[in-house]
């Protein structure tokens, strides 16, 4: 539920994907990150943190000033880290994905876009097990895929059905 993940701030660096019974799905990278934004992480790193942040999006911030200190928002849960509102969430009815690639294409039909670097990558090539998987389950949902009826269904929903065709 959307209200625990705000409650709670999810995990360090852990994607929450959920489904419900009547089909709505969540994605969210909602966890303890360091508010950090990539002008703060470009006006403060220091000569380390400049090869890191482009290389790994981790900065090494200037400890010696304090403008350089990790920022707040409103809603945050704990001083230095992103509010959930400031973190990528998405509900929708038809999937949500995630192959430990960043947030950006949870669901390639409404990409998540406009966070800071230190959260994820934006606009770059996807991981093969990314790409794979969002392709397998748009398969499935067509029914394209040659596995039975379009669709996600449970076994128990499949044997009622009484396709003979479904092989469980």
């Amino acid at each position: 539920e959307v209200a625990v993940l705000h409650k709670y701030t999810g995990l360090p660096w852990v994607n929450i994907l959920g489904a419900d019974s009547h089909g709505h799905t969540l994605y969210g990278d909602v966890g303890t990150i360091p508010h950090v934004t990539d002008a703060q992480a470009q006006s403060c790193n220091t000569t380390l943190g400049t090869a890191l942040f482009a290389a790994m999006r981790l900065p090494v911030l200037d400890g010696s000033k304090s403008s350089c200190n990790w920022g707040n928002d409103p809603d945050s849960r704990a001083d230095g880290i992103f509010g959930t509102n400031e973190l990528p969430m998405l509900q929708r009815s038809d999937f949500e994905t995630n192959s430990n690639d960043s947030y950006w294409l949870s669901n390639p039909a409404q990409p998540l876009t406009g966070f800071p670097q230190i959260i994820g990558s934006e606009k770059t090539e996807r991981t093969l097990r990314t790409r794979t998987g969002i392709v397998m389950v748009q398969k499935r949902i067509s029914g394209k895929d040659g596995s039975g009826p379009a669709g996600f269904y449970t076994a128990e929903a499949l044997l009622k059905s009484g396709d003979a065709s479904i092989d469980i």
